[in-house]
């Protein structure tokens, strides 16, 4: 995405995609039926991430609603990764892990194949060390 101009926010400190613009084109806020119609990616649908939380100074976890659009979809998979990387490690749940990381996968496939543009920066940029 970051080589898009249109999907990506940045300057000579740095750039990230821009997932708002992202999942506001209009092939990929119409990838929402599709989502919840693949069998890999209805999990993170039916079972989102859960979203870490401080209250009264101890850390806990917070049910988040079903997303209901591809943007939500989007926010979502962002969480997933957020998670992993930043999110406690002392009691994983692995089964749960591991398909969520596989529905995110597969939905941020279909999103890979419903824009050329980004298709195409994908394909062309395989080989980045």
């Amino acid at each position: 995405m970051k080589e898009i101009p249109e999907f990506r926010n940045g300057d000579e400190d740095g750039v990230k995609p821009n997932w708002d613009v992202f999942g506001q084109a209009a092939e990929i806020a119409a990838l929402y039926s599709a989502i919840v119609a693949a069998p890999k990616a209805q999990y993170l649908v039916q079972n989102p991430p859960r979203k870490r939380i401080v209250r009264s100074g101890i850390l806990e976890w917070k049910d988040m609603p079903k997303p209901q659009n591809t943007m939500e979809v989007l926010v979502a998979i962002r969480r997933v990764r957020n998670n992993l990387f930043h999110g406690d490690k002392g009691n994983p749940n692995l089964s749960r892990n591991v398909q969520l990381f596989e529905a995110c996968i597969a939905i941020l496939d279909m999103a890979l194949a419903a824009n050329n543009d980004v298709l195409l920066a994908y394909e062309i940029n395989q080989d980045i060390s």
